[in-house]
């Protein structure tokens, strides 16, 4: 199952995991989620933990894309 880290410019990712959460969402924030190694080479600090799974529906991943994109231009870690 795919996994993403991903971290967005002015935006926490505690934050996100928080406001993502209210939306009926299941995220993680942290740091090296298990991969040392990889994470003191690359250095990423705080990131947020996306997976997804085989019965995540389409419209599900839609919704998730729609409620990260405004947050992050919200900047805030609030929807509206």
């Amino acid at each position: 199952m795919p996994t993403f880290l991903v971290n967005f410019e002015g935006v926490a990712s505690g934050d996100l995991s928080v406001a993502l959460a209210k939306e009926g969402f299941g995220v993680w924030s942290g740091d090296n989620y298990y991969a040392l190694g990889l994470y003191e080479r690359v250095a990423w600090g705080t990131a947020l933990r996306i997976g997804l799974a085989h019965y995540n529906a389409p419209e599900e991943i839609d919704r998730f894309n729609d409620v990260l994109a405004l947050l992050v231009k919200e900047g805030t870690g609030r929807v509206g």
